[in-house]
Formats: structure tokens, C-alpha cells, sequence
């Protein structure tokens, strides 16, 4: 990732339309994508023996840099970064994964899931006030705590009373999305080894990663 990477979608957040993109795609082959499928490539050399059901192949991990714009007030066609999800089943599937993002300022890391069907967070619910402890343990672990902080996304503002009791000692059951992220300015990481300085990143979040792919699949 260099400075011809961030030069390029510093440009595109101001020609942000399909003339300027197909103008200048050779820059993006070159400078974006090439480098990105690269680092893609290394990192799930890093990530398989920590999730052996990330997908070899990184067509099946790296997103569209292409917005699908058909329901969005923003008709701007194309995404200010670069996008992966390693995730089991692939880029789309509806499962917890790891997560990377680059773009013009920052390096996006981190991991979770984003969306979850009903019978997926009943799951995911039954299973935090079963595993209490262990849930609790990693979640203040300081490798995951310093890296990431708590963990985000959306929340129901109310519970039933299956759950209600139990959320007073884990406000986790509130959420309806369980992502952890870290940025990291990227102007810092030019000419370094990334998918080497990324690496302590998700060995700190695989024991999350793990909890929840476990959770997910206990029913």
C-alpha cells in the first residue's frame, strides 16, 4: 500500500462518477487493487490456521469496490476504500468474520457480525448466558481490550424477560450486531510488511471470533 493507493481514492472522493473511474482505471488496477489482492493473499496465509474455513480464494473474501446505489439516497457509484471480509462461507455469507479496510486516511481491522436473522441471535443470546464467564473473560482481556475496546454495533432498547435478568451482568445480550474495530493511520504503515503488522491484530480478536462462530452454530 503506498501513496499512490491513497492519491487515488483522494481523487476519487471528489470525481466520485463513472467517467473519472473508467478514465483512470488503469491507476486502479495498478495502485489499488493489485497491492490490495496482494495483502489479501498474505493475509489468509495468516488467518486459515486460525479460522480453517476462510476461503482460499480472495475473490471470495475482497468486496466490490462498486456501491450498490439501487436503495440509497447516495447515488455516488463507487466506495472510498478497499473492502475484505474473511469470513466462512464468504464476503456475503451471514457469518462472523474477520475484517479489513483501506482507504485514503485509515486501515480498518477488526471483525464480528453484522447482521444476524432472528433464529441466529436467540443463539447467540442463549449461548453469552450459558457461557457466561468465558464470554466475560475475553471481552476484558487486555489483548482485546487495548486493541479494541468494547464492542459496537446495534442495540434493542428492550429485551424480553428471557433475557432481561441475565443483561443486567451482560449488557451484550442487548445487541443486535457484534463488531470490534481498531484504525490505524496509514500514512504510519507505508513501505512496512502490513500483513506482518496486522497479524498481532487478529490473533488478539480470534478468541471473540471463535466465541461467536460458536454461539451462532449452537442450535
Amino acid at each position: 500500500i503506498t501513496k499512490a493507493y491513497v492519491d487515488f481514492f483522494r481523487k476519487l472522493e471528489e470525481n466520485n462518477h463513472k467517467d473519472w473511474f473508467h478514465t483512470h482505471k488503469k491507476q486502479y488496477e495498478l495502485h489499488v487493487k493489485a497491492p490490495f489482492h496482494q495483502l489479501v493473499n498474505e493475509l489468509i496465509e495468516v488467518l486459515k490456521p486460525l479460522d480453517p474455513q476462510i476461503p482460499e480464494d480472495p475473490k471470495a473474501i475482497i468486496m466490490r469496490i462498486n456501491k450498490d446505489i439501487r436503495f440509497s439516497k447516495d447515488k455516488r457509484p463507487y466506495h472510498l476504500l478497499m473492502k475484505a471480509n474473511f469470513t466462512p462461507g464468504g464476503r456475503k455469507s451471514q457469518n462472523p468474520g474477520f475484517y479489513l479496510g483501506i482507504g485514503a486516511d485509515r486501515i480498518h481491522v477488526g471483525g464480528g457480525l453484522y447482521q444476524s436473522s432472528t433464529q441466529d441471535l436467540k443463539a447467540i443470546r442463549r449461548y453469552v448466558v450459558a457461557h457466561e464467564e468465558e464470554i466475560i473473560y475475553i471481552l476484558n482481556d487486555s489483548s482485546f481490550k487495548n486493541e479494541f475496546g468494547d464492542i459496537g454495533g446495534e442495540k434493542v432498547k428492550r429485551l424480553d424477560t428471557e433475557w432481561s435478568q441475565a443483561a443486567v451482568r451482560l449488557p451484550l445480550l442487548y445487541h443486535k450486531q457484534f463488531f470490534y474495530m481498531k484504525e490505524l493511520p496509514i500514512e504510519e504503515y507505508f513501505g512496512k510488511d502490513l500483513a506482518l503488522t496486522l497479524t498481532p491484530l487478529f490473533h488478539a480478536c480470534t478468541p471473540l471470533h471463535r466465541f461467536l462462530k460458536k454461539a451462532v452454530n449452537s442450535e
